[in-house]
């Protein structure tokens, strides 16, 4: 916990607000890389990983390469297939649409419950503004942490555990979204929110569902339309990619 400084008249500083640090496992990082190389088709289906090649192309220790590789083999993305390496197994159309579509149905679920509560907006609304901000500032990275506590505070702000419980693991499950490699829809993913806001704020549980399940649907069409314009990259192209 750090707090922001305030300069006194007498020059001196204050530090009076406290700000959250959020510290990522190196385990997590090493899984959103192997993730990103994945779904930017740097990785094919089939392709062998070793914990020795991923740890030096990271520049990190082989240890939370070897985690990485369990989190991405309960995600379903990796076949364990030694204690030292790994397959990429090979996802198709249909596991993705099923993927998105699940998740379309649960949090437009969400988002009619919250819509129907008095309160709750505060959260979603604070993530909301973190998203106009960094697509203004056309960071991608800053977006995804935003987009997802945007999602998140919705389906906390349902107040029901378990709905949560289902969207945290589809969350998990395969990446809901990789803005990183869609910089030019920020924009539109930020309209999209807007708008579910301005639903949730009026109380419309319908109208609230509706929007929830055409933005995820819409982020399922860019995700197919990029994954499947990166999928002919050649292999060399490939592993440049992987090494940048």
């Amino acid at each position: 916990m750090t707090c922001s400084p305030t300069v006194q008249d007498d020059g001196s500083t204050e530090f009076v607000q406290p700000e959250r640090l959020i510290v990522v496992p190196l385990r997590e990082s090493a899984a959103s890389a192997i993730r990103r190389w994945i779904f930017q088709g740097v990785l094919r289906p089939g392709q062998i990983l070793t914990q020795e090649e991923v740890a030096q192309r990271l520049g990190i220790s082989r240890m939370p390469v070897r985690e990485a590789f369990h989190v991405l083999a309960k995600e379903g993305l990796l076949l364990i297939e030694t204690h030292r390496r790994a397959v990429v197994r090979s996802l198709g159309r249909d596991e993705f649409i099923d993927h998105y579509e699940v998740r379309a149905l649960v949090e437009s679920e969400a988002a009619a419950l919250v819509a129907r509560r008095a309160d709750g907006c505060a959260s979603i609304a604070a993530a909301h503004e973190r998203g106009v901000a960094a697509s203004r500032a056309g960071d991608p990275s800053a977006y995804r942490e935003a987009t997802e506590a945007f999602h998140r505070a919705i389906w906390v702000s349902s107040d029901r555990p378990r709905l949560c419980s289902i969207a945290e693991q589809l969350w998990t499950g395969l990446p809901p979204h990789l803005p990183e490699m869609l910089p030019e829809q920020l924009a539109g993913s930020v309209d999209e929110h807007a708008r579910l806001l301005g639903a949730i704020r009026s109380g419309s549980a319908p109208a609230a569902r509706k929007l929830m399940k055409q933005h995820i649907l819409n982020s399922m069409q860019r995700f197919l339309s990029r994954y499947q314009a990166e999928a002919p990259a050649a292999p060399a192209q490939r592993t440049a990619q992987m090494e940048s």
